[in-house]
Parts: C-alpha cells; structure tokens; sequence
C-alpha cells in the first residue's frame, strides 16, 4: 500500500551517520587531494580518466559497504509510491531547468563568458574517454552525490532545520564540485560555472524530501547527467 504523502527524508541508523559525516570530507577535499599529489608523484601510473575511476570506485565501495541497508529501505519506499517518486523526479526535473537558466543568464550579464579548462572538458577528450567519464557520471557518481549530499548531510539536518538542511547540503555540493576550478581558474567568471550547481543542489534536496526515497534523487541526477553527457557523443 503506498504509505501517505509526508515531506520528509529516510530516517538513518546511527551508524549511517557516523560513516557519512566521516567519509564526507574525504569525499570532498582528501581523496582528490591524494589523487592529484599521486599523479604528480608517480606521472603517468594512471591516466586522467582511471584516476576519477579509481576516486568514484573508492566512493561507490563505501556506499555498497555502509549504506547497503539504507539503499534497500529506499528502493522499497520508491516503489510502495511509485507515483509519488515519479512526479517527484518529473516536476524537481523541470524546476531545475528554470532555475539553471535563470541564474546562468544573470551571471553572465555581470560576469561574461565562461570556458571550461581544456583538462576537464568533455568535448576535448577521445570518444572512449567520454564514453567512460559518462558512465562514471552517469551511474558511480549520481549513486554516491546522492547518498553522501542528500542522504547523509539533508537527512542529518533536515529533522532539525529545513532551511539549514537545503543550505548546508546546498553549499556543500557547491563546494565539491568547484573548488577545484577556483583553483585553477581563481577569476570571477569561475561564478558562472558555479552557479549551475546551487539549482541543481536544490532541486535534487527538494526531490528526496518530496518523495520520501533516496532513490528519486538518484534517478534525477542520472537522468541529468545522461543528457549533459548526450551532447558530447
């Protein structure tokens, strides 16, 4: 029986929290970190694209090893109210569109173009590359975004404060995902980069607490991912 609309996120065990909130600034900053110093010791043991394989399968073992649990109480949850989840991963869909485009178009009225570092844009790499970092994007790293950023941080607070749940994991996701090209590109068009992650964070927050599973964030994130990566094949 599908259970009553609630606005709310799956309750976590202890364990699962602890196991987040520890893995979560390895996830952002450390494993990253250790990556490029690898690579800067030992050049050439690994290329740029077995580099983010070895770093997302570091992120998809301590999911499968930690939150097993945690991803079966959700898919049971996704399809007790499968409706719910698919209006939930429909409706999330087209409000972060409207979102992007806004925010995109006002940073770039005050802020300019913006290109992409030659080392992370897609459309320079070979079609193997692409077809790699696609299925990495698509399926380890919407798999592991979602656990550690909505699951992990919005599930943690967001019993405690809504707002404070949305801007946390808001940020949080923010930072992950562009801290690097600030570094690399310490100029203020690096904003309009980044101001695609913050609807983007949103919409996928409001996702899981719509539908009550972790699996509609999931499922958004790669849906999304899979038409970014589209355009380049």
């Amino acid at each position: 029986m599908p259970t009553p609309y609630i606005s709310s996120t799956q309750p976590l065990r202890l364990s699962e929290k602890i196991a987040g909130l520890i893995y979560l600034p390895l996830h952002i900053f450390v494993l990253p970190i250790f990556m490029g110093i690898f690579s800067q010791v030992s050049p050439g043991t690994l290329t740029d694209i077995q580099r983010e394989a070895a770093y997302f399968l570091c992120g998809v073992i301590f999911v499968i090893v930690f939150f097993r649990d945690f991803l079966r109480r959700g898919f049971d949850v996704f399809m007790d109210n499968k409706l719910r989840s698919l209006m939930s991963i429909t409706s999330t869909y087209f409000i972060n569109i409207i979102l992007t485009y806004g925010s995109l178009s006002v940073a770039m009225i005050f802020f300019g173009d913006f290109q992409i570092p030659e080392e992370l844009n897609p459309a320079l790499m070979s079609k193997s590359g692409i077809l790699v970092l696609a299925g990495l994007g698509i399926f380890a790293a919407s798999l592991v975004d979602e656990v550690i950023f909505r699951g992990v941080v919005f599930g943690v607070l967001r019993p405690k404060n809504r707002v404070l749940a949305y801007v946390v994991s808001i940020l949080l996701f923010t930072v992950y995902h562009t801290w690097q090209i600030w570094i690399i590109m310490p100029d203020m068009s690096v904003l309009i980069y980044t101001m695609q992650f913050i609807p983007l964070g949103y919409t996928l927050a409001l996702c899981y607490e719509r539908s009550g599973s972790i699996w509609a964030p999931v499922f958004s994130q790669m849906i999304m991912n899979a038409l970014a990566f589209s355009s380049y094949l």
